[in-house]
């Protein structure tokens, strides 16, 4: 499981970048407790999407 802050360093992007791409659903994410955690498998997918779109 990724942390933001461990994805935001990943794909060099700020923690508000990530908040709002959860929000508008872009990235899927889970909630523990106050805690957001994003599953590696989900954040694989992205970057192969990312990769094939380029």
């Amino acid at each position: 499981m990724f942390t933001r802050r461990t994805l935001s360093g990943r794909w060099a992007k700020s923690t508000m970048s990530l908040k709002r791409m959860e929000k508008s659903g872009e990235l899927p994410f889970l909630k523990i407790g106050r805690d957001v955690r994003y599953r590696p498998e989900d954040i694989e997918k992205i970057e192969q999407e990312a990769l094939v779109s380029r």
